[in-house]
């Protein structure tokens, strides 16, 4: 579940559609994409309804970074999403980590974050100004 706009801004339809695909297509992979700017309790209601994978873009490694590159709105930030991060390796859910090459900011250590919160992978993605 990935695209245009946050997936987990309806967390309770998509898991709904998990809950009606893993119905009709037993053993289908199902992934999230995010940037993990959710309740850290919408970790267990993916992992309840089926949702073994995520893909969280974590993007910075502190929280000033964090600000300047995703100028988050809604009154979540960095620590939420590690928050989310920690809970959905909590709920038994895959969790990879990802960050934008963007300049100024330090990729490999937001990899070392990403690990240290209990990600299973990492991957880092182009920057395209």
């Amino acid at each position: 579940f990935a695209g245009y706009g946050e997936p987990l801004l309806r967390a309770e339809r998509l898991c709904e559609a998990v809950r009606e695909i893993r119905e009709l297509r037993h053993g289908v992979a199902l992934r999230a994409n995010t940037n993990g700017l959710v309740d850290a309790s919408v970790a267990g209601m993916l992992a309840d309804a089926g949702v073994r994978a995520i893909t969280v873009a974590l993007n910075a490694s502190n929280p000033e970074e964090y600000e300047r590159v995703m100028a988050p709105v809604g009154g979540k930030g960095f620590a939420d999403v590690l928050e989310f991060i920690q809970a959905a390796v909590a709920a038994g859910i895959e969790v990879e980590g990802t960050c934008v090459r963007t300049p100024g900011v330090d990729a490999a250590a937001t990899r070392r974050l990403a690990m240290a919160l209990g990600c299973v992978d990492f991957r880092e993605r182009e920057y395209f100004p």
